[in-house]
């Protein structure tokens, strides 16, 4: 009896002593469930929406980059979830011409930074806002890029 007792206490001490792992789409917070565009002059749109999934533990990004005719001229799929092994947020880029790209996300208030290991040197800088965010890719003499919120993001996707 009194064996099964410290079991049990020692179980619960060792789940207490564990740090919890963040959620994708609370790192995330904002994004989700929503589309957000930019207003390029080489094309259109470029558009982003996001959907959540699995309570939280996954987000999925939806990314469609559309000429004046209004064709999609490339699109891509990035998932966001936790690793294990990094013990923080990854995410995986899917490309339309095949490519793979992945990196982390972690948040420091409304800012995103991207790395490419965890905790690694910035490599993008995404700044949030109620109904914009702007990206600007460190090191890069590009204007930063501003997303607008423009409506609630098609539910599937998972």
């Amino acid at each position: 009896m009194l064996a099964t007792v410290a079991l049990v206490v020692g179980l619960a001490g060792a789940a207490s002593a564990q740090t919890p792992k963040p959620h994708a789409s609370e790192v995330l917070l904002g994004l989700g469930g929503m589309c957000w565009e930019a207003r390029l002059p080489e094309v259109v749109t470029d558009t982003h929406c996001f959907s959540v999934a699995r309570n939280g533990h996954l987000v999925m990004d939806v990314h469609k980059v559309r000429s004046r005719s209004g064709g999609v001229v490339y699109e891509g799929v990035t998932l966001y979830r936790f690793e294990e092994a990094g013990g923080a947020i990854r995410y995986d880029y899917y490309t339309s011409n095949g490519g793979l790209l992945s990196g982390y996300v972690r948040r420091d208030g409304q800012t995103l930074l991207f790395s490419d290991a965890p905790g690694g040197a910035v490599t993008t800088v995404w700044t949030l806002t109620a109904d914009a965010y702007e990206v600007e890719t460190t090191g890069s003499k590009d204007q930063k890029r501003r997303f607008v919120k423009r409506g609630v993001a098609e539910p599937g996707g998972f």
